[in-house]
């Protein structure tokens, strides 16, 4: 390799330090081809710090780019974490907050990051209602990687429960190894009670606010269930108002419907914690007796809820009267399922209006039926007639008219 210098002179090149011994004919002078090397080996080094120096401020512009992109990325994330209408945390699965955003504060009603500092410090464990939804929540965050969408009762500063949405991704810091997880919070409250308002709709009595029949016969079926694995008796009113028509054709429907909304009361006032009482119909209304001890119970219950119908009721200053027929079931003596248990009751309730009577149990009607199968087998003849004098076990209220109650 050759040492080549440049003179103060610019571009004019030096004598070498050395050169190649002089070939024939250069009579000790130094040779063209070493000049020619000198000049070329020259050129290679300035191109290629050329080549260096440019691929260096190319580096140097690409990493400027970088730079100021991530600080724009860094900047643009930092603007939605302040700016999202939804609370952002990051916590340890300890319930330990490391960074909060201004929605999260305002969703636990708080004004600043210091009020919530002030409430809860940095637990959040403080914020729910239950430590249980919070336990279970990183439990499946551990499991899963996540916790997306679930609906947990929170508490506010104040001590307001709320209704919060949270989804949660678990993160392993790269620094320290620990878990970290970020979740994202947001307010449904008032979406929560929007849909229990619909679901209250759909399953009450409007007149009465007590359930309808579509609830009664979801609580009668679990209620069965309930009662088949414990083996315990359950008690199934329906009860049938007596002359509420006459109310309609002399007071009005207006009054009418008063009248029903104090049946209602009276009969929710005598109903049981664990029981169920609901109109089911116009002036029908029926009861779940949860865990009756017996027959004789349900029947005094049966007894009660007559009484205090009959008792009068005073609509616009004007006394009105009112009765009513009642038919009883017990499960599983009379029936295991709710649609047969409640029909059966109905023609037990049939069954009172046409005898007069308070109440009436189901068993009743198998026994009139039987009763009635042996007198026209007496009074039949041997023979020809035989078989035609079977008691039907259908609806037997069908035929009365529904309108003269």
């Amino acid at each position: 390799m050759f040492l080549l210098f440049f003179t103060s002179a610019g571009l004019g090149l030096a004598r070498p330090a050395f050169a190649l011994p002089p070939g024939p004919g250069c009579a000790g002078a130094v040779c063209p081809i070493g000049i020619t090397l000198a000049l070329l080996i020259s050129a290679a080094s300035l191109l290629l710090l050329v080549i260096m120096a440019s691929r260096l401020a190319r580096l140097k512009t690409l990493l400027s780019q970088a730079e100021h992109r991530a600080v724009a990325q860094a900047s643009k994330y930092q603007s939605i974490f302040q700016n999202a209408g939804e609370g952002i945390f990051l916590s340890t699965p300890e319930g330990v907050l490391i960074e909060v955003n201004p929605a999260f504060v305002k969703t636990f009603g708080c004004k600043n990051l210091d009020a919530l500092m002030q409430w809860a410090g940095i637990d959040l464990r403080l914020a729910y209602k239950k430590e249980s939804d919070r336990a279970s929540m990183v439990e499946q965050a551990r499991r899963q990687g996540g916790y997306t969408g679930q609906d947990v009762r929170m508490v506010r500063a104040d001590g307001r429960e709320f209704w919060a949405r949270l989804s949660v991704t678990l993160h392993i810091d790269q620094n320290s190894g620990r878990e970290l997880l970020l979740g994202v919070l947001q307010d449904v409250t008032a979406q929560r009670l929007s849909m229990l308002d619909l679901e209250y709709r759909a399953t009450r009595d409007a007149l009465t606010r007590l359930p309808n029949r579509y609830l009664f016969m979801d609580r009668l079926n679990k209620t069965l269930s309930k009662a088949k694995r414990h083996g315990r008796l359950v008690g199934v009113l329906f009860i049938d108002l007596n002359d509420f028509k006459g109310v309609n054709d002399v007071h009005g429907h207006l009054a009418g419907d008063r009248v029903l909304q104090q049946v209602g009361e009276r009969i929710l006032h005598r109903t049981r914690a664990s029981d169920t009482s609901a109109r089911i119909g116009g002036d029908e209304f029926a009861m779940i007796l949860d865990q009756v001890q017996d027959k004789e119970a349900a029947a005094a219950v049966a007894e009660t809820v007559g009484e205090i119908i009959s008792q009068p009721y005073v609509v616009d200053e004007k006394e009105c009267r009112l009765g009513a027929s009642i038919g009883v079931c017990i499960y599983p003596t009379d029936g295991e399922d709710a649609q047969t248990l409640l029909s059966l009751a109905d023609r037990a309730m049939y069954r009172a209006k046409s005898q007069g009577r308070r109440f009436c149990f189901c068993s009743e009607l198998a026994e009139a039926c039987e009763a009635a199968e042996e007198t026209a087998l007496g009074t039949l003849e041997f023979g020809e007639n035989r078989g035609k004098g079977k008691c039907v076990t259908g609806d037997m209220g069908n035929s009365l008219d529904r309108g003269h109650r």
